[in-house]
């Protein structure tokens, strides 16, 4: 599916919305995508919140301030997995520039990088809190692809 547009999250609820944008820039119809598996979790104020899409089609990235975690998300089924190894306390808003994906961390005033593989299959995270980090790479398998 090659779809144009852009996608929302709702904090307090489960679901992703797309506004789709044709080439000419006009906004069609919004469309509502309840998501399940593990980023469909709502016991915090803020959950679902940065999403990016890193080609047309391929699962989503998304953050979840509550629980830390980055998920990737499937734009037709909603469903989610978690992306292991990755540990982003009060994960909010996402940038993807080439293969980095930058993770703002609302409330503790860091950004973290996550380096890309090309294929996407893997990502190896320097998620450093601040603490002497545990390792010296994180290697996370990316579900879906």
């Amino acid at each position: 599916m090659n779809r144009h547009g852009a996608y929302f999250s709702d904090s307090s609820s489960a679901v992703l919305y797309f506004v789709p944008i044709s080439p000419a820039g006009e906004l069609g119809p919004a469309s509502t995508s309840p998501v399940t598996g593990p980023a469909a979790e709502i016991s915090g104020e803020f959950n679902l919140n940065g999403i990016v899409a890193p080609d047309a089609g391929a699962p989503l990235i998304v953050s979840h301030t509550a629980n830390g975690r980055l998920y990737t998300v499937d734009p037709t089924t909603g469903a989610s997995r978690t992306i292991d190894g990755v540990d982003v306390p009060k994960a909010d808003g996402l940038a993807l520039e080439g293969r980095h994906l930058w993770v703002v961390q609302n409330w503790i005033n860091q950004v973290s990088r996550v380096r890309l593989k090309d294929d996407l299959a893997v990502i190896n995270a320097k998620a450093d809190t601040g603490i002497h980090p545990t390792a010296d790479e994180y290697e996370v398998v990316i579900a879906g692809r």
